[in-house]
C-alpha cells in the first residue's frame, strides 16, 4: 500500500467519522436529553397537582354569588379561579 493510498482511506475513514458517526452520537444524545426531561417534568407536574388539588367551580364556596371572579361567566365543570372549597368552613 503506497502512502496515497494510505492517506485516502485516512481520510475516507475521518469523513465518515465526522459526517455519520459524529451526528449519529449527537441526534442520540439530544434525545437521551428529551427523554429524561419529559420522565422528570412528568413526575414534577405529579408532584406539583398532588400538593394543590385542582377545585370545580361547583365545589367552591364562591359559587354562584357576586365574590366569584367569574361570577355570570362560568359553569359548574370550569375550574375554580379562588379555589376555597365550601365545606372548609
Amino acid at each position: 500500500m503506497s502512502v496515497f493510498e494510505f492517506n485516502c482511506l485516512y481520510a475516507a475513514k475521518a469523513l465518515f467519522m465526522v459526517f455519520v458517526v459524529a451526528p449519529m452520537l449527537f441526534m442520540l444524545g439530544v434525545s437521551l436529553v428529551y427523554a429524561v426531561s419529559q420522565f422528570l417534568g412528568s413526575i414534577w407536574n405529579t408532584i406539583i397537582l398532588r400538593r394543590f388539588p385542582i377545585l370545580r367551580c361547583k365545589k367552591c364556596r364562591y359559587w354562584a354569588t357576586v365574590q366569584c371572579p367569574l361570577y355570570g361567566r362560568n359553569t359548574p365543570d370550569d375550574f375554580c379561579s379562588r379555589g376555597e372549597r365550601w365545606w372548609d368552613d
